[in-house]
Protein backbone atom coordinates (compact mmCIF):
# COMPACT_ATOMS: atom_id res chain seq x y z
CA UNK A 1 0.00 0.00 0.00
CA UNK A 2 2.59 2.03 1.05
CA UNK A 3 5.03 1.48 -2.70
CA UNK A 4 1.60 2.46 -4.18
CA UNK A 5 0.86 5.30 -2.93
CA UNK A 6 4.41 6.38 -3.50
CA UNK A 7 4.10 5.19 -6.96
CA UNK A 8 1.03 7.83 -7.26
CA UNK A 9 2.71 10.59 -6.34
CA UNK A 10 5.34 10.09 -8.68
CA UNK A 11 2.83 9.43 -11.38
CA UNK A 12 0.75 12.64 -10.20
CA UNK A 13 4.35 14.63 -10.36
CA UNK A 14 4.95 13.90 -13.58
CA UNK A 15 1.49 14.51 -15.14
CA UNK A 16 1.64 18.03 -13.72
CA UNK A 17 5.14 19.34 -15.10
CA UNK A 18 4.54 17.48 -18.64
CA UNK A 19 1.64 19.78 -18.07
CA UNK A 20 3.24 22.86 -17.20
CA UNK A 21 5.76 22.31 -19.93
CA UNK A 22 3.46 22.18 -22.78
CA UNK A 23 0.99 25.22 -21.47
CA UNK A 24 4.07 27.47 -20.82
CA UNK A 25 4.52 29.80 -23.61
CA UNK A 26 7.43 28.90 -26.31
CA UNK A 27 10.20 30.89 -26.67
CA UNK A 28 9.96 33.12 -29.88
CA UNK A 29 13.27 33.52 -32.54
CA UNK A 30 13.63 37.17 -32.54
CA UNK A 31 12.59 38.08 -36.18
CA UNK A 32 15.10 40.23 -37.84
CA UNK A 33 15.26 43.73 -38.29
CA UNK A 34 13.69 45.03 -41.73
CA UNK A 35 14.02 48.62 -43.41
CA UNK A 36 11.37 50.69 -43.12
CA UNK A 37 11.92 52.50 -46.18
CA UNK A 38 8.99 52.19 -48.86
CA UNK A 39 11.32 51.75 -51.25
CA UNK A 40 15.11 50.92 -51.95
CA UNK A 41 17.56 49.45 -54.02
CA UNK A 42 21.06 48.50 -53.51
CA UNK A 43 23.13 47.80 -57.89
CA UNK A 44 26.39 47.43 -58.23
CA UNK A 45 27.75 49.97 -60.87
CA UNK A 46 27.90 47.36 -64.22
CA UNK A 47 23.51 46.07 -63.18
CA UNK A 48 23.41 43.59 -60.79
CA UNK A 49 20.97 44.04 -58.22
CA UNK A 50 21.82 43.04 -55.30
CA UNK A 51 18.60 44.07 -52.58
CA UNK A 52 15.75 46.15 -54.01
CA UNK A 53 12.34 46.65 -52.96
CA UNK A 54 9.08 48.47 -54.83
CA UNK A 55 12.29 49.82 -56.85
CA UNK A 56 9.79 51.14 -59.81
CA UNK A 57 7.47 52.51 -57.72
CA UNK A 58 7.30 56.61 -58.46
CA UNK A 59 7.53 58.69 -55.04
CA UNK A 60 8.42 62.04 -54.31
CA UNK A 61 12.62 62.63 -54.15
CA UNK A 62 12.52 66.13 -52.39
CA UNK A 63 16.33 67.43 -52.22
CA UNK A 64 17.38 64.53 -54.05
CA UNK A 65 16.90 66.55 -57.55
CA UNK A 66 19.47 69.25 -56.49
CA UNK A 67 21.84 66.41 -57.62
CA UNK A 68 20.19 67.32 -61.05
CA UNK A 69 20.01 71.08 -60.47
CA UNK A 70 23.92 71.33 -59.90
CA UNK A 71 24.62 68.83 -62.97
CA UNK A 72 23.14 71.05 -65.39
CA UNK A 73 24.62 74.50 -63.81
CA UNK A 74 27.99 72.89 -63.89
CA UNK A 75 27.67 71.63 -67.52
CA UNK A 76 26.61 74.97 -68.54
CA UNK A 77 29.90 76.23 -67.67
CA UNK A 78 29.51 77.42 -63.92
CA UNK A 79 32.88 79.47 -63.35
CA UNK A 80 33.48 78.25 -59.08
CA UNK A 81 35.31 81.63 -58.38
CA UNK A 82 33.63 83.74 -59.89
CA UNK A 83 31.17 85.79 -57.07
CA UNK A 84 27.30 86.03 -57.16
CA UNK A 85 25.13 87.98 -55.50
CA UNK A 86 22.25 86.35 -53.04
CA UNK A 87 19.18 88.48 -54.04
CA UNK A 88 15.38 88.52 -52.51
CA UNK A 89 14.12 86.23 -55.47
CA UNK A 90 16.08 83.48 -54.25
CA UNK A 91 14.44 83.36 -50.94
CA UNK A 92 10.68 83.22 -52.60
CA UNK A 93 11.46 80.20 -54.52
CA UNK A 94 13.03 78.72 -51.85
CA UNK A 95 9.85 79.57 -49.74
CA UNK A 96 8.41 76.86 -47.39
CA UNK A 97 11.50 75.08 -47.48
CA UNK A 98 14.20 74.93 -44.44
CA UNK A 99 15.75 78.03 -43.33
CA UNK A 100 19.07 79.24 -45.03
CA UNK A 101 22.35 80.83 -43.37
CA UNK A 102 23.27 82.95 -46.53
CA UNK A 103 22.33 86.54 -46.37
CA UNK A 104 20.29 88.69 -48.46
CA UNK A 105 22.82 91.21 -50.62
CA UNK A 106 25.87 89.54 -49.25
CA UNK A 107 27.97 87.83 -52.25
CA UNK A 108 29.73 84.39 -52.03
CA UNK A 109 31.56 82.26 -54.49
CA UNK A 110 29.86 80.10 -56.62
CA UNK A 111 32.27 77.32 -54.91
CA UNK A 112 30.86 78.14 -51.57
CA UNK A 113 27.18 78.19 -53.16
CA UNK A 114 27.70 74.64 -54.77
CA UNK A 115 29.01 73.35 -51.16
CA UNK A 116 26.01 74.90 -49.45
CA UNK A 117 23.77 73.38 -51.38
CA UNK A 118 25.08 69.68 -51.81
CA UNK A 119 26.35 69.22 -48.68
CA UNK A 120 23.80 71.72 -46.38
CA UNK A 121 21.24 71.80 -48.67
CA UNK A 122 20.52 75.11 -48.65
CA UNK A 123 17.83 76.05 -51.45
CA UNK A 124 18.64 79.94 -52.07
CA UNK A 125 21.77 78.71 -53.37
CA UNK A 126 20.03 76.71 -56.24
CA UNK A 127 18.94 79.56 -57.84
CA UNK A 128 21.80 81.88 -57.39
CA UNK A 129 23.73 79.14 -59.33
CA UNK A 130 21.18 78.98 -62.03
CA UNK A 131 21.63 82.84 -62.20
CA UNK A 132 25.51 82.29 -62.43
CA UNK A 133 24.95 80.45 -65.77
CA UNK A 134 22.11 83.16 -66.65
CA UNK A 135 19.21 80.32 -65.99
CA UNK A 136 16.12 81.42 -63.98
CA UNK A 137 13.90 79.04 -61.93
CA UNK A 138 11.81 77.72 -64.94
CA UNK A 139 14.67 77.50 -67.12
CA UNK A 140 16.82 75.47 -64.52
CA UNK A 141 13.70 73.27 -64.48
CA UNK A 142 13.40 72.48 -68.03
CA UNK A 143 16.83 71.75 -69.11
CA UNK A 144 16.91 69.31 -65.57
CA UNK A 145 13.62 67.70 -67.54
CA UNK A 146 16.02 67.47 -70.59
CA UNK A 147 18.90 65.91 -68.92
CA UNK A 148 17.32 63.26 -67.28
CA UNK A 149 15.34 62.41 -71.04
CA UNK A 150 18.88 62.04 -72.51
CA UNK A 151 19.71 59.78 -69.96
CA UNK A 152 16.67 57.75 -70.68
CA UNK A 153 15.35 58.03 -67.47
CA UNK A 154 10.88 58.38 -68.46
CA UNK A 155 9.74 58.01 -64.56
CA UNK A 156 11.61 60.96 -63.52
CA UNK A 157 9.95 64.52 -63.84
CA UNK A 158 10.77 67.71 -61.87
CA UNK A 159 8.72 71.01 -61.49
CA UNK A 160 11.11 73.08 -59.10
CA UNK A 161 14.63 73.24 -59.06
CA UNK A 162 15.16 72.54 -54.99
CA UNK A 163 13.18 69.55 -54.34
CA UNK A 164 10.50 71.52 -52.33
CA UNK A 165 7.39 70.96 -54.72
CA UNK A 166 6.06 67.59 -54.24
CA UNK A 167 5.68 67.00 -58.04
CA UNK A 168 9.68 65.85 -58.32
CA UNK A 169 9.20 62.55 -59.08
CA UNK A 170 11.31 59.49 -59.52
CA UNK A 171 11.91 56.17 -59.00
CA UNK A 172 14.73 54.28 -57.27
CA UNK A 173 15.94 52.68 -59.97
CA UNK A 174 15.99 55.76 -62.59
CA UNK A 175 17.54 57.36 -59.34
CA UNK A 176 20.29 55.30 -59.51
CA UNK A 177 21.44 56.31 -63.54
CA UNK A 178 21.39 59.83 -62.08
CA UNK A 179 23.86 59.18 -59.17
CA UNK A 180 26.05 57.57 -61.61
CA UNK A 181 25.42 60.56 -64.43
CA UNK A 182 26.73 62.96 -61.34
CA UNK A 183 29.59 60.77 -59.97
CA UNK A 184 31.59 61.01 -63.22
CA UNK A 185 31.53 65.05 -62.91
CA UNK A 186 34.41 65.75 -61.02
CA UNK A 187 33.70 69.21 -59.83
CA UNK A 188 30.65 67.47 -58.40
CA UNK A 189 32.05 64.37 -57.23
CA UNK A 190 34.71 66.21 -55.30
CA UNK A 191 32.13 68.12 -53.14
CA UNK A 192 30.45 65.14 -52.06
CA UNK A 193 32.78 63.06 -50.79
CA UNK A 194 33.79 66.08 -48.04
CA UNK A 195 32.65 65.82 -44.54
CA UNK A 196 32.53 69.56 -44.10
CA UNK A 197 32.98 72.87 -45.37
CA UNK A 198 33.77 75.86 -44.36
CA UNK A 199 32.50 79.33 -46.28
CA UNK A 200 35.16 82.40 -45.30
CA UNK A 201 34.30 85.86 -46.64
CA UNK A 202 35.64 88.94 -45.56
CA UNK A 203 33.11 91.23 -43.11
CA UNK A 204 30.73 87.98 -43.10
CA UNK A 205 30.83 85.57 -40.02
CA UNK A 206 32.51 82.01 -41.27
CA UNK A 207 29.26 78.94 -42.19
CA UNK A 208 30.58 75.73 -41.80
CA UNK A 209 28.20 73.50 -43.67
CA UNK A 210 28.51 69.24 -42.60
CA UNK A 211 27.96 67.18 -45.05
CA UNK A 212 23.97 65.96 -44.59
CA UNK A 213 25.08 62.34 -45.96
CA UNK A 214 26.52 61.23 -42.79
CA UNK A 215 28.32 58.32 -43.90
CA UNK A 216 31.29 60.63 -45.69
CA UNK A 217 32.23 60.94 -41.55
CA UNK A 218 33.03 56.77 -41.17
CA UNK A 219 36.16 55.80 -42.74
CA UNK A 220 35.13 52.25 -43.78
CA UNK A 221 32.64 53.85 -46.45
CA UNK A 222 34.38 55.52 -49.14
CA UNK A 223 31.28 58.20 -50.37
CA UNK A 224 32.22 58.44 -54.08
CA UNK A 225 28.95 60.28 -54.35
CA UNK A 226 25.54 60.96 -52.10
CA UNK A 227 22.61 63.24 -51.41
CA UNK A 228 20.06 63.27 -48.79
CA UNK A 229 16.58 64.60 -49.18
CA UNK A 230 12.92 65.36 -46.89
CA UNK A 231 9.60 66.79 -47.25
CA UNK A 232 6.91 65.29 -45.67
CA UNK A 233 5.33 64.02 -49.52
CA UNK A 234 8.81 62.20 -49.91
CA UNK A 235 9.99 61.03 -46.04
CA UNK A 236 13.33 60.38 -45.60
CA UNK A 237 15.69 59.92 -48.67
CA UNK A 238 18.65 59.20 -49.10
CA UNK A 239 21.32 58.46 -52.69
CA UNK A 240 24.82 57.26 -52.38
CA UNK A 241 27.69 55.24 -54.07
CA UNK A 242 29.62 53.95 -51.81
CA UNK A 243 32.85 51.71 -52.28
CA UNK A 244 33.81 48.97 -49.42
CA UNK A 245 36.71 47.01 -48.94
CA UNK A 246 35.85 43.69 -50.56
CA UNK A 247 33.22 44.79 -52.55
CA UNK A 248 32.64 46.91 -55.58
CA UNK A 249 31.06 50.03 -55.67
CA UNK A 250 27.75 50.12 -54.71
CA UNK A 251 24.76 52.50 -55.28
CA UNK A 252 22.13 52.96 -52.87
CA UNK A 253 18.81 54.71 -53.17
CA UNK A 254 16.45 54.59 -50.00
CA UNK A 255 13.19 56.40 -50.84
CA UNK A 256 10.44 57.28 -48.15
CA UNK A 257 11.92 56.35 -44.81
CA UNK A 258 10.63 57.41 -41.68
CA UNK A 259 13.25 59.64 -39.44
CA UNK A 260 16.58 61.40 -39.98
CA UNK A 261 18.54 58.60 -38.72
CA UNK A 262 16.48 56.20 -39.67
CA UNK A 263 17.51 56.16 -43.14
CA UNK A 264 20.64 55.33 -42.57
CA UNK A 265 19.61 52.51 -40.22
CA UNK A 266 17.75 51.28 -43.30
CA UNK A 267 20.92 51.62 -45.35
CA UNK A 268 23.06 49.49 -42.85
CA UNK A 269 20.09 46.69 -43.35
CA UNK A 270 19.91 46.50 -47.10
CA UNK A 271 24.02 47.40 -47.24
CA UNK A 272 24.13 44.36 -45.16
CA UNK A 273 21.80 42.31 -47.36
CA UNK A 274 23.59 43.15 -50.15
CA UNK A 275 27.38 42.32 -48.56
CA UNK A 276 25.67 38.56 -48.25
CA UNK A 277 23.91 38.66 -51.81
CA UNK A 278 27.42 39.39 -53.27
CA UNK A 279 28.90 37.03 -51.38
CA UNK A 280 26.78 34.08 -52.72
CA UNK A 281 26.85 35.24 -56.12
CA UNK A 282 30.56 36.04 -55.83
CA UNK A 283 31.27 39.03 -56.97
CA UNK A 284 33.00 40.19 -53.66
CA UNK A 285 35.48 42.21 -54.90
CA UNK A 286 39.31 40.40 -53.35
CA UNK A 287 41.66 41.92 -55.02
CA UNK A 288 41.09 45.14 -53.54
CA UNK A 289 43.26 45.50 -50.64
CA UNK A 290 45.47 42.54 -51.53
CA UNK A 291 46.40 43.50 -55.31
CA UNK A 292 49.12 45.93 -56.98
CA UNK A 293 48.57 47.94 -59.84
CA UNK A 294 51.53 47.70 -62.25
CA UNK A 295 50.93 48.98 -66.11
CA UNK A 296 51.67 46.73 -68.82
CA UNK A 297 53.74 48.47 -72.49
CA UNK A 298 52.20 46.59 -75.71
CA UNK A 299 55.08 46.32 -77.77
CA UNK A 300 52.94 46.76 -81.02
CA UNK A 301 50.77 50.27 -80.34
CA UNK A 302 53.25 51.29 -77.28
CA UNK A 303 49.61 52.03 -75.08
CA UNK A 304 50.11 51.33 -71.62
CA UNK A 305 47.36 49.16 -69.78
CA UNK A 306 46.81 48.98 -66.45
CA UNK A 307 46.08 45.31 -65.06
CA UNK A 308 44.92 44.82 -61.34
CA UNK A 309 45.84 41.50 -60.21
CA UNK A 310 47.51 39.69 -57.52
CA UNK A 311 51.64 39.90 -57.82
CA UNK A 312 52.45 36.78 -56.19
CA UNK A 313 56.20 37.21 -54.55
CA UNK A 314 56.55 33.87 -53.41
CA UNK A 315 59.69 32.27 -54.85
CA UNK A 316 59.70 28.74 -56.25
CA UNK A 317 61.55 26.52 -54.64
CA UNK A 318 62.80 23.45 -56.48
CA UNK A 319 61.99 20.11 -55.83
CA UNK A 320 64.60 17.84 -53.89
CA UNK A 321 64.14 15.16 -56.32
CA UNK A 322 64.73 16.46 -59.89
CA UNK A 323 64.20 13.10 -60.96
CA UNK A 324 61.02 12.21 -62.87
CA UNK A 325 59.33 9.39 -62.72
CA UNK A 326 60.04 8.48 -66.36
CA UNK A 327 63.84 8.75 -65.71
CA UNK A 328 63.40 6.58 -62.30
CA UNK A 329 62.27 3.79 -64.41
CA UNK A 330 64.91 3.57 -66.84
CA UNK A 331 67.73 3.77 -64.23
CA UNK A 332 65.70 1.46 -62.14
CA UNK A 333 67.16 -2.39 -62.97
CA UNK A 334 64.64 -4.57 -64.71
CA UNK A 335 65.06 -7.46 -62.99
CA UNK A 336 64.46 -6.23 -59.49
CA UNK A 337 60.88 -3.86 -58.68
CA UNK A 338 62.07 -1.42 -56.03
CA UNK A 339 59.77 -0.66 -53.02
CA UNK A 340 60.07 2.69 -54.13
CA UNK A 341 58.67 1.82 -57.47
CA UNK A 342 55.67 -0.41 -56.10
CA UNK A 343 54.73 2.54 -54.02
CA UNK A 344 54.44 5.02 -57.12
CA UNK A 345 52.73 2.74 -58.99
CA UNK A 346 50.09 2.24 -56.46
CA UNK A 347 49.68 6.12 -56.35
CA UNK A 348 49.31 6.46 -60.05
CA UNK A 349 45.71 4.87 -59.68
Amino acid sequence: MILYCIGMKHLIFFLISSFLLISAPQARRPRKERPVAKAWIAITLDGTVLSERNADDVRSIASLSKLVATLVVVEEGLKLDAVTTMIESDWKIAAGGSRTRLKRGKSYTNRDLLHAALLGSDNRAIPALGRAVGLNALSMVVKMNVRVRKMGLKKTLFLDPTGINYGNISTAREFVRILKEVMKNKILASVMKKETYTVKRKGLRSIIYNNTNILTRYGKYNVQAGKTGFNYSAGYCLATIVKEKNLPPVAYVVLGSSGLLKRFGDFYLIRRSARSTASKMQIMDKTLHKSKKYHVKTMSKGKSLQYTGKISTRRKTPKKNSLSRKTAKRTAPRHHKTRSNSVSSKNRH
